[in-house]
């Protein structure tokens, strides 16, 4: 689960049904109840014990977000790849 995608992902089905603002416990609470990996659930138990307003929050406290690092380039059906 080190690649960004990957963490984004595992994190939205572990946090699925989420109602911000949530506490770190309930945060935790939340994930196991979604049956999270055991990698997620240590990320999100070193988190610090404060409440976060939006999944965002939580993705900016564990260093993961969208946007984060350089995507991967989208091939252009237009302009095929030169050989």
């Amino acid at each position: 689960m080190d690649d960004l995608a990957g963490v984004l992902l595992a994190l939205s089905q572990a946090l699925r049904g989420a109602v911000f603002p949530l506490s770190r416990s309930q945060l935790v609470w939340l994930a196991r109840e979604n049956d999270a990996a055991a990698s997620l659930l240590t990320r999100l138990n070193g988190l610090p014990e404060e409440v976060f307003a939006s999944l965002a929050e939580v993705e900016r406290a564990l260093g993961v977000q969208a946007g984060e690092g350089t995507p991967a380039p989208v091939p252009s059906p237009l302009c095929p790849n030169p050989r």
